[in-house]
């Protein structure tokens, strides 16, 4: 860990892989801390697609041991993998059994396997942030139910209510609740002091609603008040376009 942190040289996935290898077959100890490492140095290496899935699959079955490993609790401490949750919304902990999860899920949903990672989601922690990703995950095998299941009662209070509000204003209108869908992101978008990324989620996930209600000059301005802040967003540009 040291070599690889401290170091100025920059280490490929390759040298990673073996550099592990090699002090795993010289100090059996170490086998939990340079395994998760040598995921994490692979996540987005095409040549390790395979293996990525099969470290994944035993990493997280055996997560219990694995993070409970001394040397992994002592050293990993300092390392805060950051992981997108949803648009708005990723996570920077320190590298646990509950920040893993989230990096397995993603892979998971990467490689189209669904299901797993809905399995992943709900043997969390329960907190908003997984409630996000399970909501996120939800819209996107198109279970709307459960998506408004597990965003229910929610209030604005902070970025990540407002995403949850979004995403549930997502639910209702693909279920063609469109004044459901609105409320949703009128409760979204009441607090001016969330941050830009979250409001522009909100304004923007409400133009399609708009849209669905054929209100397209409305759809046409959330779109425009987010280009006040971010007049370069490409796919905000390209939606304008779209509705002219």
């Amino acid at each position: 860990m040291i070599d690889i942190y401290s170091s100025a040289e920059k280490y490929s996935p390759s040298e990673i892989v073996a550099k592990a290898k090699a002090l795993t077959e010289k100090y059996t100890a170490l086998i939990h801390p340079l395994n998760v490492l040598t995921f994490l140095y692979i996540l987005n290496d095409e040549a390790y697609e395979g293996r990525l899935l099969q470290m994944g699959e035993h990493l997280w079955s055996s997560r219990s041991t694995i993070f409970s490993d001394p040397m992994l609790v002592k050293y990993f401490g300092a390392i805060r993998p950051v992981t997108q949750i949803t648009k708005g919304i990723s996570v920077t902990e320190i590298l646990n059994q509950q920040q893993f999860g989230f990096i397995w899920a993603e892979v998971l949903q990467v490689h189209e396997k669904f299901n797993e990672a809905l399995t992943v989601l709900h043997d969390l922690d329960a907190t908003q942030t997984v409630a996000i990703a399970l909501a996120d995950l939800q819209l996107s095998l198109k279970d709307y139910d459960s998506a408004l299941e597990t965003t229910n009662e929610i209030t604005n209070e902070d970025d990540a209510t407002v995403i949850l509000l979004s995403l549930r204003g997502i639910a209702f209108r693909e279920k063609s609740l469109l004044d459901a869908s609105l409320e949703c992101y009128h409760q979204a978008l009441s607090q001016k002091k969330r941050s830009k990324e979250v409001l522009h989620r909100a304004r923007f996930e409400r133009s399609f609603t708009y849209q669905k209600m054929g209100k397209t000059e409305l759809a046409k301005k959330d779109l425009e008040l987010i280009l006040v802040d971010d007049p370069t967003n490409r796919e905000v540009i390209e939606q304008i376009s779209a509705l002219r």
